[in-house]
């Protein structure tokens, strides 16, 4: 069932992504949603790591480059690095 909910959580992502490609390339400034459309993923992600299932963006050019934009943003990246280490 989790996985076929995250499945539909990134195909929504993906085709509204693929609506929106030409805005997408045009802005080069991180927004709010950017934040928080990684968030959401990244999460979803690690739960369902840790039901030793798992959840993968190679198919999705989208999501990928959103996952870099946003990890790319010098200010997050470091606290990435440096933030608590918790499960979620």
């Amino acid at each position: 069932m989790a996985t076929a909910v995250s499945w539909l959580a990134v195909r929504y992502v993906t085709i509204k992504l693929r609506k929106r490609s030409f805005l997408i390339s045009l802005i080069l400034q991180l927004t709010w949603a950017d934040i928080h459309v990684y968030h959401a993923l990244t999460l979803v992600q690690k739960v369902l790591k840790s039901m030793n299932e798992t959840l993968s963006f190679d198919k999705y050019p989208g999501i990928q480059a959103l996952v870099a934009k946003v990890e790319g943003t010098p200010a997050i990246k470091a606290w990435i690095e440096k933030r608590p280490k918790t499960d979620y």
